[in-house]
């Protein structure tokens, strides 16, 4: 129950933020891309796993591979975790800008 946790309070998260920002005409025309994307992303994400798994194979002796693959892909989940956050920035300032009109 516990692994259960992370994942329902983001998609809870999520799913609370997306039905601020768009109209409901506008929901029906970007929920099917939100969930291509999240469908898009578990690919993703199991490909950067199996990438960093290989890297650690071929590394020589001596050489820490849990920690070159951990900083990896600690680094992927900052660099996103920006991107993201700009996104939700610039969402948030477009939403209160029309909402103002």
């Amino acid at each position: 129950m516990a692994e259960l946790w992370g994942s329902v309070v983001i998609s809870v998260l999520f799913w609370g933020f997306a039905n601020q920002i768009p109209t409901v005409d506008e929901a029906k025309q970007f929920y099917p891309l939100f969930g291509i994307g999240a469908n898009i992303a578990l690919i993703f994400s199991g490909r950067t796993v199996k990438y960093f798994s290989n890297l650690r194979k071929n590394l020589g002796p001596g050489v820490d591979g849990w920690a070159i693959s951990l900083k990896g892909m600690m680094s992927i989940v900052v660099l996103l975790g920006l991107v993201i956050y700009r996104i939700y920035w610039g969402a948030n300032k477009s939403a209160k800008r029309r909402r103002h009109i």
